[in-house]
């Protein structure tokens, strides 16, 4: 009997509602967020999505504290917010750091472009993109073999870009396919 109420009552809190209608899931910090800092976010508000980007950051014991955080500061940043980029570049370089080839490909990323609060630095880009691409992500190949192609980062070299076209290519993506000669069939 006490087995039996004690899953009621635990599968009662699973399905209770919540007055401020976010996702119970949510940690508390990036719940107690002000509505209009969300609905500003939303609006295109880069500082409102940057602000709800530090919340979730401070919620580490949260399985998805780390995506959210990124989400909203790669929203931040691409709205321009210098201080979100600054925040992106520090979670990619940590996630490259900790071996994830995608925070290698971001953080190349965030070198090749230019962001504000980033100044582009194509010779960082070239070492990011090459680390992402060495672990098999295609599209930082195709970045680094465009980067070669065009002298970016270092000295133009048209042999190395096409064998970084070719990585691609054998990767699935398709744009570095037609860069290819022979109508960039894939080997």
């Amino acid at each position: 009997m006490r087995k039996t109420t004690l899953v009621l009552l635990l599968v009662g809190l699973g399905t209770t509602s919540h007055c401020n209608g976010t996702n119970p899931s949510t940690p508390r910090r990036a719940r107690s967020g002000n509505v209009n800092e969300v609905a500003a976010c939303n609006d295109g508000s880069a500082a409102a999505c940057h602000a709800i980007g530090l919340k979730w950051a401070k919620a580490k014991n949260h399985p998805q504290s780390k995506f959210q955080s990124w989400k909203h500061f790669k929203m931040a940043c691409e709205g321009g917010h210098a201080p979100g980029c600054l925040q992106l570049k520090k979670l990619n370089e940590a996630a490259c750091f900790d071996g994830l080839a995608k925070g290698c490909l971001n953080l190349g990323e965030l070198y090749r472009l230019g962001k504000k609060g980033i100044p582009a630095n194509l010779t960082l880009a070239r070492r990011y993109l090459w680390t992402a691409c060495r672990d098999g992500v295609a599209r930082a190949c195709y970045e680094l073999g465009v980067l070669w192609n065009q002298g970016g980062g270092g000295p133009l070299n048209a042999r190395k870009a096409r064998s970084f076209f070719r990585k691609a290519c054998r990767g699935g993506w398709d744009a570095a396919c037609a860069r290819l000669p022979r109508g960039g069939r894939r080997r």
